[in-house]
């Protein structure tokens, strides 16, 4: 396997060098520290990179979903949903988002994602 220092990374990636040194540091991506220099293996990497595009991906997913529905009610085609109704579920988004930044201070990528999924299995 080939491991990778920090200066490849950047080279191989497009996010900045302070970006990926703190991942490391943070623990958010696989690293060894040796002798004051960052490595990870490409396989390490490559599994950092799919987690990060798969979360992404669903994000993408939830952020569009929503956009189709406020649309629909700045339409006016959804009658169903009354400004009550709205309220309420934007309290509970909110208190939602207060619960999960209160478990997770720091999350790693993909951390919250996960706990959601996990989350939603219980619930069926």
């Amino acid at each position: 396997m080939k491991t990778l220092t920090l200066t490849q990374l950047v080279e191989r990636t497009v996010f900045k060098r302070e970006t990926i040194r703190q991942w490391c540091s943070n623990g958010y991506i696989r690293a060894t520290k040796i002798h004051g220099i960052w490595t990870v293996e490409e396989a390490d990497l490559e599994a950092f990179l799919e987690a990060k595009k798969k979360a992404r991906a669903k994000f993408n997913q939830s952020s569009e979903a929503a956009a189709k529905v406020k649309a629909k009610i700045a339409a006016g085609t959804l009658s169903r949903i009354t400004p009550e109704v709205m309220e309420r579920a934007e309290q509970a988004v909110i208190a939602k988002q207060e619960r999960l930044a209160k478990l997770f201070p720091n999350p790693k990528p993909g951390e919250i994602y996960e706990y959601l999924l996990n989350e939603m299995e219980q619930n069926k």
